[in-house]
Parts: C-alpha cells; structure tokens; sequence
C-alpha cells in the first residue's frame, strides 16, 4: 500500500449479514447488493485516484467482501481486510481515513465518533434515532424508499449507487 494514498473504508456487512442463511435473504434488512457496493468503489476510485478501498468486516464477512473486490474494475486497490481486522486495527483505519461507507453498524458509529467522514446506508431503522453522532465530520444518512410503493417503509433494497455516490 502506499503509504500517502487516501484510505476509503467501506463496512458492507452487519451482524445480520452473518448469522446463517444467505446474506441477501428478506430478513438481513441491512443488506446492500455486492453489485451496488462495487460499482459504488468504482464511481469513487474514478473521483479520487490513488486511493485504498479497505473492505472491512469480521472473518465471517469475508466471503461478502471477496465476492465485492471480484466485481470491482481496479482490484489492485481493493483489499479485504476482514480476516485481519481486531477492533484495535479497525480504530486505526477509521482515525486516517478519507472517509467511511456503512451499513447501518457498529463500525459507523465508531467512524462518527473518530470524527472520520461518514455515509450512512439505512434501512428500516430510524435514523433520528439511530443514526451515527460527529463532533466536527460530516454524517450523511441515505435510505431508500421505492418508488411506486403501497407500503412508504425505508428499504436499503431501493437505494441507487447514485444516491450513496453523492452522499460520498
């Protein structure tokens, strides 16, 4: 890695992501497509060159984050990090980070409270009452809600890359 470069830290799964069963079933209500977190590090590797994409996670993440790195353009600057990530080492990336993408998750709120920019992907939590808390770094909170719904409950199914670029 290069030492200079800008780090990106992207924490795409939760707990839920990693309880049995497949992580995209109807119940992981945290879940974003492996698809949409790749070409989301693409859209931002295009914007900003030279930078690190650190697929954070626990080990029982890993698969997750491999399967985002293989869909991902520039793979040299993706790296799964989630078999070797103890808190201590998470805190450390999140402090020199350009910047944090999350799920709605533990490792968000560690990211608003290192101060380390922050986008937020929720999904039926209640933001105003869950979302991640800055002293000084901008948190911004994305949920998505379908378009011709019946039901107006936020789902994290119907939020756009464009949407969670932008909040970038």
């Amino acid at each position: 890695l290069d030492s200079a470069a800008p780090l990106l830290c992207i924490q795409a799964g939760s707990k839920r992501t990693t309880r049995r069963g497949r992580a995209n079933r109807a119940s992981n209500s945290k879940y974003w497509h492996e698809a949409h977190w790749a070409e989301l590090i693409d859209a931002i590797v295009a914007r900003l060159p030279g930078v690190q994409v650190m697929l954070c996670g626990v080990p029982a993440e890993s698969d997750m984050c491999d399967a985002i790195k293989g869909l991902c353009s520039n793979q040299g600057q993706v790296h799964n990090v989630a078999n070797d990530l103890p808190l201590r080492r998470l805190l450390a990336l999140l402090s020199m980070a350009h910047s944090c993408i999350s799920v709605d998750t533990g490792p968000a709120h560690v990211a608003a409270a290192l101060d380390c920019p922050l986008v937020v992907l929720f999904g039926q939590a209640s933001p105003s009452r869950f979302r991640p808390v800055s002293r000084t770094s901008p948190v911004q909170v994305i949920q998505g809600f379908a378009e011709r719904a019946t039901d107006a409950s936020p789902d994290i199914r119907h939020i756009t890359v464009q949407q969670a670029f932008a909040g970038w």
